[in-house]
């Protein structure tokens, strides 16, 4: 009786391993959260929209706005923004704070100008506590100031225009 009960005490306790390893690896619905400073992905509709941010001069800056999103350096993003009111460094590094992560940036959509452009992207960014991506569309507002391109922040809290 006594093995017995040694046997079966066994095959639980090995049981339970492989499902507790089970359990851990084979979650199909888990998503890595990239780590900041990790290569972010730029997805383009049709290479005609990549020739067309690269032509006007907007490719790099589209690539370096949303590059420092993922990688959380809202100090650097701060500088490529055009504010449509005064907006201290410090209040806008802390409204981002808590941003979720970006992993990609797909772009649908380029309408451009010499001196404005609008980009139409989907990003996808991680849920921090469920571990799934979500997309989200955005419209993107683009304009030439002293000959630089800046992101339009259209952001109601950003921009004053919160009811």
């Amino acid at each position: 009786m006594k093995n017995r009960l040694s046997v079966c005490a066994i095959s639980i306790a090995i049981g339970a391993v492989f499902l507790v390893t089970g359990c851990a690896t084979s979650n199909n619905n888990s998503v890595t959260i990239p780590a900041a400073n990790a290569a972010l992905s730029f997805a383009y509709g049709s290479p005609l929209m990549a020739d067309q941010l690269r032509n006007a001069g907007l490719g790099e800056r589209f690539v370096e706005y949303w590059q420092a999103h993922a990688d959380k350096n809202w100090k650097r993003r701060y500088a490529i923004e055009k504010f449509p009111r005064d907006l201290e460094e410090k209040f806008y590094v802390a409204y981002h704070a808590n941003a979720w992560q970006l992993k990609s940036v797909a772009i649908t959509g380029v309408q451009i100008t010499e001196k404005e452009a609008t980009v139409d992207v989907v990003l996808t960014v991680v849920d921090p506590e469920k571990k799934i991506e979500i997309p989200q569309y955005q419209r993107d507002k683009w304009v030439v100031i002293d000959s630089a391109w800046l992101h339009v922040v259209q952001d109601p809290m950003l921009s004053g225009t919160f009811q």
